[in-house]
C-alpha cells in the first residue's frame, strides 16, 4: 500500500504532465499595442446599461492574407499574427488591426494559438498603460486573462465572445477615397461651427452633401456657420455624423498617412484607412443648403493677416468681458480699425490690410470671430468680404499661390447702434 506521501507525489508529479489551456501571447512591439488599445477604448461605453459594451474584442487570428506574387492580384492565407481590436458605445466602433507573416522583423504580437475574447476596456486599458518596463505578455486561461510585465502581475475576468453585437453594414452605400490629411482638414475646419442646441439635432453636427464637384462639408450654430468642399469623385448623397464622431475621426485619423475609403449609408457612415476602421450611426434630418444662401457679390473686401486679427479680436474681447463681446469694425482708407467698449474701459487697434476694395462698417461677437479665425489656423492671410453691415461676413482662406480657397467660413453679425 502507498504510503500519503507516495500519493501526493505521484499526484504532484501526475500533474506537471497535464497540460493546461493556456494562450500566451507576446507583446513584439509595446508602443503600437498601447496605441491600438487606447484608440478602441475612446469608443467604449462609460455607462454600465450594457455591461457588454464596456468590453474591448480581441481576436487573433495564425493566419494572415497575403497578396500573390503571380501578378493575379488575387490573396492567399499564409501562416502569421493577425490582431483584431474592437471597442464600441452601440453608437460608434473602432476597429483596429495589425498583421504579419510569420518570419517578420516587425510583429505587434506573437500568439501560439488562436483567441477571441472580451476584455474590461477601462481597467485593460489603465493596465496597459501604466506597466513597468519589461516583457510584456498576455495570458489567457479559461475566463482569465493574466498581464505581466517586469515583475507585475494582473488578472482580469473575461466575457464569452458570442455575446459582443456584430458590426452593421449597409447595402447600396455611395464610397469615396480622400488623402486622410485632406479628409481631417475639412472636418476641422468645419467642426467648431458646430452648435450644441439638443434641441435642433440636424445640427449638432457636421452636415455632408456628395455633389459632382465633390463633398460639401457644412455647419452651423446659427452665429456662424462654416463651408469646406472636398475635391473627389463622388455620387450624390446627404448625411449628418454627430461631433462625437467627426471628434474621433479627427483623433484616430489625423496621425495616419495614406488614403482613407469613405462609405455613407441610409443611417451609417464607414471610414476605413490600414489597420483602422470606423463605423458610425449617422445623425437623422436634412441637410442645411448653406451654399446657395450665400452672396455671390461683395461690396466690400480686404486681405488681411489671420494670426494679426484674430490676435486683435482677442485682445478687443480683454475688454468688452464675456457677457457683452460686441466689437465694431470698419474698413477705410486701406486700413482694419476694431472699437470695443465694456465696464473696464474702452479699445481702438488698427491693421493694414491688403487689397481693400470699397469702405464698411459692421459689428461681431468677438468670441465667435476668434473662433472661425482659429479655425483657420493653417492659412496666413484670409480674404474679407461682406456685402452689407447686416448680411453675414465671408472668411475665405487665401492660398499659398495666392488664390482664394473654395473653403468658407461665414460669421453672423450684430446689430449695433454705432453701425
Amino acid at each position: 500500500m502507498s504510503s500519503m506521501t507516495d500519493l501526493v507525489l505521484q499526484q504532484e508529479e501526475g500533474s506537471s504532465t497535464i497540460e493546461k489551456n493556456v494562450t500566451i501571447v507576446k507583446i513584439k512591439d509595446k508602443k503600437q499595442f498601447l496605441s491600438m488599445v487606447e484608440d478602441v477604448a475612446k469608443a467604449v461605453a462609460t455607462s454600465d446599461a450594457i455591461p457588454v459594451l464596456q468590453m474591448i474584442k480581441m481576436e487573433i487570428q495564425k493566419t494572415v492574407p497575403r497578396r500573390k506574387t503571380d501578378g493575379s492580384g488575387e490573396t492567399e492565407n499564409v501562416t502569421g499574427n493577425a490582431l483584431t481590436l474592437v471597442g464600441g458605445d452601440g453608437t460608434i466602433t473602432i476597429v483596429k488591426a495589425a498583421a504579419t507573416v510569420e518570419g517578420s522583423e516587425h510583429s505587434v504580437i506573437e500568439a501560439d494559438k488562436e483567441i477571441s475574447v472580451l476584455i474590461p476596456a477601462e481597467a485593460f486599458s489603465k493596465i496597459c498603460r501604466n506597466l513597468p518596463a519589461g516583457d510584456f505578455r498576455l495570458e489567457l486561461e479559461d475566463e482569465r486573462l493574466t498581464i505581466k510585465a517586469g515583475k507585475a502581475k494582473y488578472t482580469l475576468a473575461t466575457q464569452d465572445v458570442s455575446m459582443y453585437p456584430n458590426i452593421e453594414t449597409e447595402e447600396g452605400a455611395v464610397s469615396f477615397v480622400s488623402r486622410s490629411k485632406d479628409f481631417c482638414s475639412v472636418i476641422k475646419e468645419t467642426l467648431y461651427a458646430v452648435s450644441k442646441d439638443e434641441a435642433r439635432p440636424a445640427i449638432c453636427g457636421v452636415q455632408l452633401k456628395g455633389s459632382e464637384s465633390g463633398v460639401l462639408f457644412q455647419s452651423s450654430n446659427l452665429k456662424l456657420a462654416s463651408i469646406q468642399l472636398l475635391t473627389v469623385e463622388v455620387s450624390s448623397f446627404e448625411a449628418i455624423i454627430s461631433a462625437k464622431t467627426a471628434k474621433l475621426i479627427l483623433d484616430i485619423f489625423d496621425k495616419i498617412e495614406g488614403p482613407v475609403r469613405v462609405l455613407v449609408g441610409a443611417s451609417m457612415i464607414t471610414v476605413a484607412g490600414i489597420g483602422v476602421m470606423i463605423v458610425s450611426k449617422l445623425i437623422s434630418g436634412k441637410v442645411m443648403d448653406l451654399d446657395t444662401q450665400l452672396p455671390r457679390s461683395f461690396a466690400s473686401e480686404c486681405t488681411v493677416n489671420r494670426k494679426e486679427l484674430e490676435d486683435a479680436f482677442k485682445r478687443a474681447m480683454s475688454i468688452t468681458g464675456k457677457a457683452q463681446r460686441a466689437v465694431n469694425f470698419k474698413l477705410t482708407n486701406g486700413e482694419f480699425h476694431l472699437k470695443s467698449k465694456g465696464e473696464l474701459g474702452n479699445g481702438e487697434e488698427s491693421l493694414f490690410v491688403a487689397d481693400a476694395t470699397g469702405e464698411m462698417k459692421g459689428c461681431v461677437d468677438a468670441e465667435v470671430m476668434t473662433d472661425t479665425l482659429k479655425s483657420l489656423e493653417a492659412y496666413e492671410h484670409i480674404h474679407f468680404r461682406w456685402l452689407e453691415p447686416l448680411k453675414p461676413y465671408i472668411l475665405a482662406p487665401v492660398l499659398k499661390d495666392g488664390e482664394t480657397s473654395n473653403r468658407l467660413a461665414v460669421v453672423v453679425p450684430l446689430r449695433s447702434h454705432e453701425v
